[in-house]
């Protein structure tokens, strides 16, 4: 359910807003908090490329938006990598015009995560380095693990 999203997104992008149905995969890491007033949850989940975050409404759990966290694999060069990996139906990697050195985390069930509640917004950190602040006022999720904003999302700028 959570992936469709994100998949949506990115076939709109690469396939001139073709969109495919995203593949059902069993995630590999999950975690997920809810924040200490039980309005606001988020899921961290792996898709077998990349973590995203999903921003819910505890109560009815009800998506709102979806955030990218990091990608477990190293990204790829071109959009041609990536339409092969739809094509057989397995989650497209990141591709490298949108990586930086805080994308890729290969080995993040081993990591350290916490989530970070504020009124509004909650910080996700990774090992204690701040990675992704998901705005519920906003609806919106600023990535430290993107150089630039784009299909994956909004890159977190200084």
């Amino acid at each position: 359910m959570f992936p469709r999203i994100a998949w949506i997104c990115l076939g709109w992008f690469l396939l001139g807003c073709t969109v495919h149905e995203a593949p059902s995969q069993t995630p590999t890491y999950t975690f997920e908090s809810t924040d200490p007033k039980g309005k606001y949850k988020i899921v961290l989940e792996e898709d077998g490329q990349s973590v995203w975050a999903y921003a819910m409404l505890a109560e009815p759990e009800k998506l709102q938006f979806v955030g990218f966290l990091c990608s477990t694999h190293p990204p790829v060069k071109n959009e041609t990598n990536i339409l092969s990996y739809m094509e057989s139906g397995q989650a497209p990697p990141l591709l490298e015009a949108f990586a930086n050195p805080f994308s890729h985390i290969p080995d993040i069930a081993q990591r350290q995560v916490e989530i970070d509640w504020a009124d509004k917004y909650a910080m996700i950190r990774i090992d204690g380095q701040p990675y992704l602040i998901m705005n519920f006022a906003k609806q919106t999720a600023y990535s430290r693990a993107l150089a630039q904003d784009g299909p994956y999302g909004h890159a977190w700028m200084d």
